[in-house]
């Protein structure tokens, strides 16, 4: 049976927020002035109201619907991004709670306590809203945030806790989305100069640049196409995401190769160079390419949905984005001047490993985005993992963590592998220079 046919709950939840108006699109209330984070807050209650009612009506479909609005047309867009400088994971933890309540009413839609975890949700947001104005102290309960709902006046907003979130919000998504981007191409320049082919550099810089100046028009694509947020955003970042993986796997694996057996021999022998062919050449340009622009664009759709209102100071924003840039310098600065000074095997094996990492934390965000998007389904929360790190893409949930171990095993099968080769050449040189005590030691 259904979800739709099924018998609807004999309770109607009794809200205490009635009459919340349904917002229209902008940065602008109806008298003209700039909406707040808690002005965002009362639109989403509002959707978050609507999906209330459908699901009372047994129209579960279209509470599902509403869900989605809530979520995709004013959470995401606008608190979404600046709730990502707050302690306590809040992104991560509204996301989940989005995620398991239109489940709930898909799977099991007699559930009484599905009105009582979307009213958690429209408190949940409105208590951050508070907080990101500066109405609140960070430490503030959940159930703060009732104040906003059911008298629905705004405190004041506070001008200095505004300029502090536009800072750390600008820092971090810059921090965020780039840093992996940065380790990508780091990792890859660093084994081309290493190995002796640095005349590729200049290919893989100017796909980066590239990358650069298409994820601009590849994020106004996506605005224009789907509207920027939605779930086929969400599916088309969580499917580049695979690709990414597919892509980084098959460079981290063959850097690797390079380490092993008789091609470590080879390279040594030929003391500083080892030719990389024209397909690899192609991969390691195109990996580094990929990485930027799945990045990029979703950097720029971030920033533009973040800041898109009139109550930010671009002082501040501008500020942060420096910090930002200084910081992802000073890393490729150390990552690139630094490792080139260290034995070269153990900077083809580590950027290798590294690859890998990136692998595994791809996988992880690619499964989220398309949790967010509703392609795949369930929310199997695991309660025993209280540390968990979003922005390597481990998520406490089995959907998340099952292709990352796998992943996991994969990668460590094929690093221990490697390894074992390099010990087992390791043994046929000392047994040659034993029987051959003339042979120049490589």
């Amino acid at each position: 049976m259904t979800a739709s046919a099924q018998q609807a709950p004999t309770t109607t939840p009794v809200r205490v927020e009635k009459d919340l108006p349904v917002c229209t699109k902008g940065v602008s209330n109806p008298d003209g002035s700039t909406r707040t984070y808690q002005d965002y807050a009362l639109c989403m209650a509002a959707e978050i109201n609507k999906a209330i009612d459908s699901f009372g009506a047994g129209n579960y479909e279209q509470a599902v619907e509403d869900i989605n609005e809530a979520y995709f047309g004013w959470y995401e867009n606008a608190l979404e991004p600046p709730s990502m400088t707050l302690p306590g994971n809040r992104k991560v933890k509204m996301e989940g709670r989005f995620t398991r309540v239109k489940l709930a009413i898909r799977n099991n839609p007699s559930d009484p306590s599905i009105p009582d975890k979307l009213d958690l949700i429209k408190t949940a947001v409105a208590r951050d809203a508070m907080v990101l104005d500066g109405a609140l102290p960070d430490s503030s309960p959940e159930s703060a945030g009732k104040k906003l709902l059911t008298e629905k006046k705004k405190e004041p907003v506070d001008e200095s806790k505004m300029n502090s979130v536009d800072f750390i919000t600008a820092f971090t998504l810059l921090l965020r989305e780039g840093l992996e981007a940065l380790l990508v191409v780091t990792a890859i320049i660093l084994y081309l100069v290493t190995s002796g082919n640095r005349k590729l550099c200049k290919a893989v810089y100017l796909g980066v640049a590239a990358a650069v100046v298409l994820s601009f028009v590849l994020a106004w694509g996506m605005q224009k196409i789907v509207g920027g947020a939605g779930a086929a955003s969400e599916m088309i970042e969580g499917f580049t995401m695979f690709i990414a993986v597919a892509m980084l796997f098959y460079v981290s694996n063959w850097m690797l190769g390079k380490t092993s057996g008789q091609n470590w021999q080879h390279y040594i022998q030929g003391m500083v160079t080892t030719s990389v062919s024209s397909g690899a050449a192609k991969a390691l340009v195109f990996a580094a390419f990929l990485a930027v622009i799945r990045e990029g664009a979703e950097l720029v759709l971030f920033y533009t949905a973040a800041f898109a209102g009139g109550g930010h100071n671009p002082l501040w924003i501008g500020l942060g984005f420096g910090a930002g840039i200084v910081v992802l310098a000073v890393i490729f600065v150390i990552f690139r001047y630094g490792g080139a000074r260290m034995p070269v095997r153990p900077i083809f094996m580590g950027t290798s490993i590294l690859l890998f990492i990136m692998c595994i934390s791809f996988v992880g965000k690619g499964v989220q985005e398309l949790k967010e998007a509703s392609f795949i389904l369930g929310d199997t929360n695991l309660p025993w993992m209280k540390y968990y790190f979003p922005e390597l893409g481990i998520y406490p949930q089995a959907e998340t963590i099952l292709p990352q171990l796998i992943l996991l095993v994969a990668s460590v099968w094929i690093i221990v592998h490697h390894t074992m080769s390099n010990r087992s050449a390791s043994r046929d040189r000392d047994t040659a220079g034993q029987k051959n005590p003339t042979a120049t030691p490589v």
